[in-house]
């Protein structure tokens, strides 16, 4: 659906001017990404003005973002399920609580995973990834994860954990084979 609707609107972009827009697929791939943000926010917002949790899930979507932007993570093959993956987590996450004394476990977990793990996946997801530039961009992650110490943010440490979670490399990930 997401995918056939950025076709469309890349086919109509090109057919408007057709030497000055970049490849339909490049077109394409940009639209969907702006799409999958756009009804990520929109729904996410929305359900959480319904629920009562808009100021979790506001500070779950820029903290995912913001650390996403840094450390990567898995991709889906499929931008529906990235979709519907990401308000489940914009919408639930701030609905968890947790126990006052898991909260430093987490944050230690969530630097070692990011540690271990970031960047992840990056060199589609973020105009900051240059091959040389992997450790700055591990450091800058740990970094963000360990404002957590000083930061008193329930949501934040939730969702920074649950970024972390998409470093670790799994066999079979979702992305599609080149």
């Amino acid at each position: 659906m997401i995918e056939t609707l950025a076709e469309r609107i890349a086919i109509q972009l090109k057919s408007i001017n057709p030497h000055e827009t970049k490849s339909v697929p490049t077109m394409k791939f940009g639209l969907i990404l702006i799409i999958n943000m756009l009804l990520i926010i929109t729904i996410s917002l929305t359900l959480s003005l319904i629920i009562g949790t808009f100021q979790g899930t506001l500070l779950t979507l820029a903290g995912f973002l913001v650390l996403r932007q840094f450390s990567g993570g898995f991709h889906y093959s499929s931008s529906v399920y990235c979709t519907i993956t990401s308000i489940s987590g914009a919408v639930f996450i701030p609905l968890i609580t947790l126990p006052t004394d898991f909260i430093t476990p987490i944050i230690i977990i969530t630097v070692v995973l990011v540690a271990l793990f970031a960047p992840q996946d990056m060199e589609m997801q973020s105009r900051l990834f240059k091959q040389n530039q992997t450790l700055l961009l591990k450091i800058i992650s740990i970094l963000i994860v360990s404002l957590l110490f000083f930061i008193e943010s329930e949501t934040l440490v939730k969702t920074f954990f649950v970024q972390a979670l998409t470093l670790i490399p799994l066999k079979g990930g979702g992305k599609d084979e080149k």
